[in-house]
């Protein structure tokens, strides 16, 4: 996995682009268009600046609940668009069989359940479904498009596995993108940023075993993530083309 996906942003947290995955059909995502990361709060606006004037950021989508946005606002660069797409709280509750059920089970670990619950949550598909309106609507090829959460691990996680895994980048490339993240965390430990909020997150790795529930969600009940966009969040096999189109290159 190439060490120039992350990007150098003075007060970044786990700042990567998705440029350059391959594909299965030998194409590539293009670079400087999709960009993931963690909370943009330990920016100072002048390397908030350089998001847009570096890499074109021109549009910010925070998977954030208001309350974490509160507590951490984000700094922007002065013409970035933002939006703010909560990915959490979830909306569907367990029927009253499956409470039954978890009764008699061993318990299980939260995180799996959530991840899970990201993939087929009515209101986490519904914001999933918007981000990838957004993503349809980054056409300029000299803008690019942001997205994060705190960490830049779960939420934006799965979102990059949606969009990685419709644009055909393969599954253990998908895999090894969410690893990464404990790179980031990694390098962030061996400093001392005297932040809060990065002090957290230095102990929340990016497991396995969360990326495989998601997969067997995509895997035992879909087949294919392009299966999963059209059934889940109405994407078409034309919105499919034009995200095609939009991100991907022969170059």
């Amino acid at each position: 996995m190439p060490a120039e996906q992350f990007l150098a942003i003075p007060g970044a947290l786990n700042l990567r682009d998705l440029g350059g995955y391959s594909t299965t059909t030998g194409q590539r995502i293009k670079a400087q268009k999709l960009l993931r990361s963690g909370s943009l709060v330990d920016l100072k606006q002048t390397a908030a600046e350089q998001l847009a004037d570096k890499y074109g950021v021109q549009t910010i989508i925070d998977f954030r609940s208001a309350s974490e946005i509160e507590r951490y606002p984000d700094t922007i660069p002065t013409e970035a668009r933002y939006y703010n797409l909560s990915v959490l709280p979830f909306s569907d509750h367990a029927s009253w069989l499956e409470k039954v059920k978890r009764r008699f089970q061993a318990p299980e670990d939260p995180m799996l359940i959530m991840y899970r619950r990201m993939l087929l949550d009515s209101h986490a598909n519904d914001t999933y479904r918007r981000f990838l309106e957004f993503l349809l609507m980054n056409e300029d090829p000299e803008q690019a498009l942001l997205f994060h959460c705190t960490a830049g691990k779960d939420r934006t996680g799965i979102a990059a596995m949606i969009v990685e895994g419709l644009l055909g980048v393969p599954e253990e490339t998908i895999y090894a993108d969410y690893l990464l993240t404990n790179k980031a965390m990694e390098w962030i430990s061996q400093t001392s940023s005297g932040s809060q909020l990065v002090n957290q997150m230095n102990g929340q790795k990016a497991e396995p075993a969360y990326y495989q529930a998601a997969h067997n969600v995509i895997q035992k009940e879909f087949g294919t993530w392009a299966n999963y966009a059209q059934k889940q969040l109405d994407f078409t096999s034309g919105d499919l083309s034009d995200l095609k189109k939009i991100y991907l290159t022969d170059k």
